[in-house]
């Protein structure tokens, strides 16, 4: 008798404090979410979102680290804008060469050559979906010997991949490690790593 009176004592009390809670507590609604990094704006954040899961299964599958992915994304396809981005769902430049066997887009691009930047009408690998292009990518690194000659797949962090990466010729520009690794610390990618 004496452990139901103690019980529905305690009982009294909760309801009244959950009840005030509640009513207290606001409608219900939830907070906005905070912007992690004030230097990403809402459009940036949401490229991002679009990606990052696709990164870091890339990652598991490859090395890859989930931090270059997003920033050779952003480098390469202006945050998903580029006419290659929007027409052919390419985010990292790849292009179709002989053993590629999907659909192609041709379109201009600059190239450094010898110091200097010229035009070429290049073939680009076309994908269905940007989580396609992100998966492609990092099979990209591994299939071609050329990554692996040149350590992108034993680096222990991103600035040595990104090292790599240039390394193994990736790109023309020769600030592109640089590059990288500017908008991975700008933007603080490298918590996805």
């Amino acid at each position: 008798m004496k452990k139901l009176f103690i019980w529905s004592g305690i009982i009294s009390l909760i309801f009244p404090l959950l009840f005030f809670f509640l009513i207290i507590g606001g409608s219900g609604e939830q907070p906005t979410p905070v912007n992690p990094n004030p230097n990403l704006t809402e459009e940036q954040l949401n490229f991002i979102s679009q990606i990052v899961s696709g990164a870091k299964q890339s990652y598991e599958e490859t090395g890859i680290f989930p931090s270059i992915t997003l920033a050779q994304a952003i480098l390469e396809s202006g945050w998903g804008r580029s006419g290659l981005a929007i027409k052919a769902n390419n985010l990292f430049g790849i292009k179709a060469d002989s053993g590629w066997k999907g659909k192609v887009l041709e379109m201009p691009t600059q190239e450094h050559v010898n110091g200097g930047i010229i035009t070429i009408i290049a073939r680009w690998r076309v994908y269905e979906s940007w989580n396609e292009s992100v998966i492609d990518h990092g099979k990209f690194f591994v299939e071609n010997s050329r990554y692996k000659e040149n350590g992108v797949l034993d680096a222990k962090n991103y600035v040595e991949q990104a090292q790599c990466i240039q390394k193994a010729g990736y790109a023309t520009d020769p600030n592109y490690a640089n590059q990288l690794i500017q908008v991975i610390n700008d933007f603080g990618l490298n918590l996805y790593d």
